[in-house]
């Protein structure tokens, strides 16, 4: 059997939470890491934080800049 039921994270799966840069609050939404360092995020996505109502598009970014900015699988955008 594989370990299918297994609660370690890996890089390939962790979760990442995405947070408003201005006002530090979550913006509800979280993306999960495929692996591949070079696939797009959440392109052409537009987000709306709800406590200063300052709004996000995703345009091209990759994986790898996520992974290599997050803090505390955190994301502030």
């Amino acid at each position: 059997m594989g370990k299918r039921g297994s609660s370690k994270l890996t890089r390939e799966n962790k979760t990442i939470d995405l947070y408003c840069k201005r006002c530090r609050k979550s913006l509800h939404v979280a993306y999960e890491l495929t692996g591949d360092m070079e696939s797009p995020v959440l392109l052409n996505i537009t987000m709306k934080c709800t406590c200063c109502t300052r709004v996000v598009t995703f345009k091209n970014y990759k994986e790898r800049q996520i992974v290599e900015r997050m803090k505390n699988d955190k994301y502030y955008i």
